[in-house]
This record gives C-alpha cells, structure tokens and sequence, in this order.
C-alpha cells in the first residue's frame, strides 16, 4: 500500500487516482491515518463480500 500526504493528494488529485489502480493508497494527514482509497472494482468486491457474511447465519 502506498501512502501519500493529504497535501500531496490536494494538488495532484489525478496521480492519486491513476496509483489506486494498482494499489490502495493510505492518506496520512499530521502522520495519522486518515483515509484509504480503493477502486471502485475493489470497493464492489469488499461490499460484496460483507454482503455475504452478513447473509450468512449466526
């Protein structure tokens, strides 16, 4: 996972998302965490598969 700056996100929007094909990218804003940005394609596999375990019987 690669981790950018929310600055450095800021002023090239577009670089940010051509890596979140390849990748996920971890946004750090002071050194914490702040967000993680997927694909749309990795974003539908991830609520698929918790649509599925929240199917499924306890």
């Amino acid at each position: 996972m690669q981790t950018l700056d929310v600055l450095d996100v800021e002023n090239d929007f577009d670089d940010m998302l051509s890596k979140i094909h390849d990748e996920h990218v971890q946004i750090i804003e002071d050194g914490k965490r702040v967000a993680v940005m997927i694909s749309a394609e990795e974003y539908r596999k991830c609520i698929k598969l918790f649509n599925e375990c929240d199917a499924s019987p306890n």
